[in-house]
Formats: C-alpha cells, structure tokens, sequence
C-alpha cells in the first residue's frame, strides 16, 4: 500500500508552518532567538528591540526575514513623491505637502513620545486640519520609512524611532 512517488518537500509550507509558529512565541521568548539577527542588522543601539519585535513578529515567517523588513529603520532612501498617492487611502504628494509641516510642529511639541501620546494626539491634529485619521498616518509612515508598505504603524514606527530621528526624518521628507 505504499505509493512508489517521491515525498515532496513543500517550503512554502514549512515557511508558513515556521511563521505561524513564531506568532505563537512569546515576546520574551521571541526577543531572546531574534536578538542574533537584529545584531546582525547594526541596529543603532538607541532603538528598542522589544518595540521592533512586536511590529515584525508577526509579518516574518524565518528570523532571517528580519533584516529585509527592519532596514527602513538602519537606513531610509531618498524616496520620490510619488509614493504618497494612494488611491485607496486618497493621498497624493499635495496632501502631504499640507499635512507634513503641521505634522512637524505637532512632533515637536510632544513631550510624552509614546506610540499611543502619538496616536491621540496625531488623530487630533488631523481632525483640525480636516483630513481623516488614516491620510495623515499613511503620509507620516511614508515621510519615516520611504515605504509605502511596512511593518508597524506610523506612531509605532515614530515610537520606534524617537523624537529626534523621527524629526529629522520628517525634516527631509518635506525638504525632498
């Protein structure tokens, strides 16, 4: 009873079977076998490791995913102003020029730099400008990462970054 046809080795599948695994994991447990593959990636020694693996924890399927899906934070290109139009999220390169300055005060002026003090306050700022909540954070997450897919969300990646970086990072989106 014993079929004659090879065994397939399915590695999408045991990818996925990996993924689902590490989503799992506990966060702790999740810091401890990742850490080798974030020192492997230079992180600048100021970003949280713990903040980081909850935004990709559950977007890898293998730990070495995480160096394609963490380089946004080492390292951000020069992006073109196309990546702001979204049709989706109706957001275009003009919205951003009207957000990102009011963005860049708001940042300033917060002292509590917090994923959810960003949050309140961000969703705020865009009620008095009169955009919605999801434009102004899908501008902020591209103005940060250069991406217009990443993990985490735009306070998170903020919160990820600080105060100081995430400024100068919005500082050059505006001025590109």
């Amino acid at each position: 009873g014993i079929s004659k046809s090879p065994s397939i080795f399915d590695d999408v599948k045991l990818r996925w079977l990996n993924g689902e695994y590490l989503k799992e994991m506990s966060d702790e447990e999740f810091v401890k076998r990742a850490t080798p593959f974030f020192e492997k990636c230079n992180l600048p020694k100021n970003l949280d490791v713990t903040k980081i693996s909850k935004i990709i924890k559950s977007r890898i399927e293998v730990f070495s995913d995480i160096e394609e899906k963490i380089s946004f934070l080492i390292k951000r290109d020069d992006f073109d102003s196309v990546i702001y139009e979204n049709k989706k999220q109706k957001t275009d390169s003009e919205l951003a020029k009207q957000v990102l300055p009011s963005v860049l005060d708001c940042v300033k002026n917060i002292t509590d730099f917090t994923n959810d003090n960003l949050f309140a306050t961000l969703s705020s700022l865009a009620e008095g400008l009169g955009v919605k909540s999801r434009q102004l954070f899908y501008v902020l997450r591209v103005a940060l990462t250069g991406l217009e897919v990443s993990p985490g969300g735009a306070t998170e990646v903020a919160d990820i970054l600080g105060k100081e970086e995430s400024m100068r990072r919005l500082k050059q989106a505006l001025a590109w």
